[in-house]
């Protein structure tokens, strides 16, 4: 899932967020142009595959400031579309002002 819109919040800030807000790891590579983070979801939705568990849903979130025009876009993705969605929203409510739909 892509989202664009422009920063609520300096792009400098995005990996305080992701690691302390959202419990990701922030990788090394990251800065404030673009920020990398990766994780596990916990759900509280039965894994079909495992019963008696819960489904746990690896995620990768990265988020590319472009100065010259003041935008932002989020990608998140994960093996699940219903996750990347949800999950995209979240991050986009606290950090993106949306733009026009595409």
């Amino acid at each position: 899932v892509v989202a664009i819109g422009k920063a609520k919040i300096p792009s400098d800030q995005w990996m305080n967020f992701l690691s302390k807000g959202l419990n990701m790891f922030v990788l090394p590579e990251s800065s404030p142009a673009a920020s990398f983070a990766a994780g596990t979801l916990n759900t509280a939705t039965p894994d079909p595959s495992q019963p008696g568990k819960m489904m746990t849903v690896p995620v990768l979130v990265r988020l590319e400031y472009d100065a010259g025009r003041q935008l932002v876009r989020l990608a998140v993705r994960t093996q699940h579309g219903e996750v990347s969605s949800a999950l995209a929203k979240i991050v986009e409510t606290y950090l993106l002002i949306p733009g026009p739909p595409n």
